[in-house]
């Protein structure tokens, strides 16, 4: 792989302020360096291995580890981390509403032009990678990144040439540009000296100075105050040995090795140990031995500690300080900006009583006695998060024009690649491995048919998915100023639904009673009565039951307003007769799967169902009915679902098992996602005589020339060598007899009437009185199975 000089830029090639660069495309070219850099075959790491032995001659073993730690820090998950650790947020530009209870939008904003500059005088103490992660967050963050170093670092040049062969659009590289370090003076570093190379402060929102104490306020001095000052001090650790442990020679042992260790970059390591003791000669023998030849250990009787810190790398000594304990603040107080890390070695009651004595002397971060160069994912650096320091906080407050809205980016088209590959069917999601890091949720999926099978997913997808359902809800009318919801969805047995709607509504920050689908129904419309939850959020079978076992108590009160459904359809005769009892607003809770999270969501102007797509977690499409090819707009087609943000089990091309068009035409909502209806499931439709019919078409004779509001479930039979009946079950209707029902279907739905006379014998339709609690449902859900096909093949 060879290094292509012109993927950096110089000043001329640089970004334009409309030349934005998204954090997708940073996290993707990250993401494949870091796989590159884990190979430790590829020439990728050759290359970078070869940059760091000669930009800091270090050994094999120590390169080795510092670029394996470099690629850990890159890859995709742990910047996820990172940037939702700092920032709050998993996508810090999204403008959207912190609190769904205001008509305020805030969202994160790059700062501009960020100048990194890397002492040439400073190596000890700053890790070689300081610089690429400092840049990689400013890249992250959209800013322009403009790097002044040594020339002899060629680890940080030929790291950034690498990244930006892995962003094809070449904008990566346009937001870094790499400067000699002379461009700035050496001497004269002070507020009048704005002359020359100085000047470029003028295109600077931001300074980043990487080195010691007396660089840092040379730069500080410099530059205008308007400009924002950073400051990543190459700061020192300390060691400290309480009594009980001086003597212990298996701690002194494990705190030597870490001399020893090729892997470890020496000068990140304490050159002061401080001992709570006045006799320090056993313990400098000990050490000593510990060390073996190359290190010296003596007692320090300068009492100048800032020159024991300062001491360089190439000096090999270790210098020993007696210390009481109640002189600790006093002592280190004024290393505050100096002293980062202490190694701790204590006895478990002193540990509270030292761990606050040492932080309030202005020690960072605390230690085991053997772990001193560890590091954990998304630590502060240096006592600070620096993703806040590189961006601007924007505010915008429109007023009622944006009400329903919860992201002002769903105003915009979404830009999106199609997917590729084979269709994923529910056996192929369900054989996916998954990363037991990504395995911390399981939900109960399926049960359709077959046993059911689980949906896991990681926490931070789980919440990633459950703010947009959040935004979804609040779209479709749910006001948390002042609804009160009552979740009725089913709950236990690895049940997704119930738990799901109750972090929708803690991140909507609504009133709610997480009731589930309680048994006692004349308890439950008492609860809702009572507290005046005027909002319902369940399936519509139980919402039904509810409403049609306490139509006294609900007339009377008219206490709900809105329903919010899903899981099964809802159809107009059942809207009407519960708008009876007060109802005002029925829509669905949002489209979506156990298996793919939720997808869609309805507006004010969503009829019947019809959802838009959310846009940045999924992309969709519709596929003929017969062949893997795109249906034409407005025409049916099964829905192909493709998640943007998903960590553990990948959706590529997933069938969601659902057939819907997409509607043409802009939304009177303002939104520009996808909208799309969702016309049924592949089960809805079916063949019976030859033809083509659809389960939603019976549903729409009873309920239009019925005024049906119960259930009905068609069962496919054999009848016979030959021959097939097609059942259709409802709930009994005494001025309804079957005859008339039967005779009714065949005159309305004229495809199934031709059929059955021109099959006359072959095929029959029976109807059916059933009760409710004869209806066949799914297992784990308790949802009516519509279509039952009992034919043998």
């Amino acid at each position: 792989m060879a290094i292509k000089e012109e993927l950096l830029p110089r000043q001329k090639d640089s970004a334009t302020a409309n030349d934005k660069l998204e954090l997708r495309l940073v996290l993707d070219a990250c993401e494949k360096l870091s796989r590159k850099i884990n190979d430790t075959e590829s020439e990728v790491y050759r290359l970078l291995d070869k940059s760091l032995e000669e930009s800091f001659g270090q050994a094999k073993v120590g390169r080795q580890s510092q670029l394996l730690e470099l690629a850990e820090l890159l890859s995709k998950q742990k910047l996820d981390e990172k940037i939702v650790r700092e920032l709050g947020v998993a996508d810090p530009f999204e403008f959207s509403r912190p609190d769904h209870r205001r008509n305020v939008f805030e969202k994160w904003s790059p700062l501009g032009t960020l100048l990194h500059i890397v002492s040439p005088f400073t190596k000890g103490g700053i890790p070689p990678n300081a610089a690429i992660i400092s840049i990689v967050d400013g890249l992250l963050l959209g800013n322009r990144n403009i790097l002044l170093h040594t020339e002899d670092d060629t680890f940080t040049r030929t790291f950034f040439q690498l990244l930006s062969q892995f962003d094809a659009s070449g904008t990566i590289a346009r937001h870094i540009d790499i400067r000699p370090i002379e461009t700035l003076h050496r001497e004269g570093l002070t507020r009048e000296a704005h002359t020359g190379p100085l000047t470029i402060f003028s295109e600077i929102d931001c300074v980043i100075v990487l080195g010691d104490e007396d660089f840092v306020a040379k730069i500080r001095q410099a530059i205008p105050d308007k400009i924002r000052f950073v400051s990543r001090i190459a700061q020192k650790a300390i060691a400290y040995f309480a009594n009980g442990c001086i003597d212990n020679v298996t701690t002194i042992q494990a705190f030597a090795k870490q001399y020893t260790d090729a892997k470890v970059d020496v000068s990140l390591l304490p050159r002061l140990v401080f001992l709570e003791s006045t006799n320090v000669q056993d313990y400098l023998l000990q050490l000593s031995n510990a060390l073996g030849s190359g290190w010296k250990v003596e007692v320090d009787k300068t009492n100048n500690f800032y020159e024991s810190l300062r001491k360089p790398a190439s000096d090999f000594t270790i210098l020993l300080k007696p210390i009481k304990r109640a002189n600790i603040g006093q002592i280190l107080a004024p290393f505050k900006s100096t002293i980062h890390t202490t190694a701790l070695a204590c006895n478990l009651d002193s540990t509270y009583e030292l761990s606050e004595s040492l932080i309030k002397a202005g020690v960072q971060k605390i230690v085991e006695i053997d772990a001193i160069t560890q590091s954990y994912s998304g630590q502060p650096s240096n006592g600070e998060y620096y993703l806040p320091k590189f961006l601007r906080r924007v505010s915008a407050q429109l007023g009622s024009v944006l009400d329903g809205i919860s992201n002002l980016s769903a105003l915009l088209p979404s830009q999106t690649q199609a997917p590729s590959g084979p269709i994923m069917g529910k056996e192929d999601f369900q054989d996916i491995a998954v990363d037991v890091k990504y395995a911390d949720l399981y939900f109960k999926s399926g049960g359709s048919s077959g046993e059911p099978k689980l949906s896991i997913f990681g926490y931070r997808d789980y919440q990633i998915q459950h703010r947009a359902q959040a935004e979804g809800l609040f779209a479709a009318g749910l006001d948390p100023k002042s609804d009160r919801c009552m979740n009725l969805y089913r709950a236990g047995g690895l049940y997704g639904a119930f738990v799901s709607f109750c972090t929708v509504l803690e991140y909507l920050q609504a009133v709610q009673f997480p009731m589930a689908s309680h048994a006692d129904l004349k308890m439950v419309a008492e609860t809702i009565v009572a507290n005046n939850c005027n909002v319902l959020i369940g399936v519509p079978t139980y919402i039904l039951q509810l409403f049609n076992q306490n139509a006294e108590l609900f007339l009377k009160h008219k206490t709900v307003t809105k329903i919010y459904y899903g899981g099964e359809h809802i159809n107009q005769a059942q809207r009407n007769h519960l708008k009876q009892f007060g109802v005002k607003l029925i829509r669905s809770s949002g489209y979506g799967s156990v298996d793919t999270g939720p997808i869609a969501y309805q507006c004010n102007f969503c009829e019947g169902g019809e959802h838009h797509l959310h846009s940045h977690l999924h992309v969709l499409e519709f596929l003929d009915l017969g062949k893997d090819e795109p249906s034409a707009i407005g025409e049916p087609g099964r829905i192909i679902v493709s998640s943007l943000q998903r960590a553990g089990q990948s959706i590529n091309r997933y069938d969601a098992g659902d057939i819907g068009r997409i509607v043409p035409g802009d939304c009177p909502c303002g939104r520009k996602s996808l909208k799309f209806e969702v016309l049924g499931r592949h089960g809805d439709v079916f063949r019976f005589g030859g033809r083509q019919l659809n389960y939603k078409r019976f549903a729409q004779i009873f309920t239009d020339e019925l005024n049906y509001t119960g259930e009905l479930q068609l069962v496919l039979e054999p009848n016979g060598t030959n021959k097939e009946k097609l059942v259709l079950r409802s709930t009994h209707r005494e001025n309804f007899p079957a005859t008339a029902i039967h005779d009714l279907v065949l005159a309305k739905y004229s495809d199934l009437r031709e059929i059955i006379q021109l099959r006359a014998g072959l095929l029959e339709l029976e109807i059916a009185n059933t009760s409710p609690g004869e209806f066949a449902r799914t297992q784990s859900s308790g949802k009516l199975i519509r279509v039952i096909d009992q034919r043998t093949a």
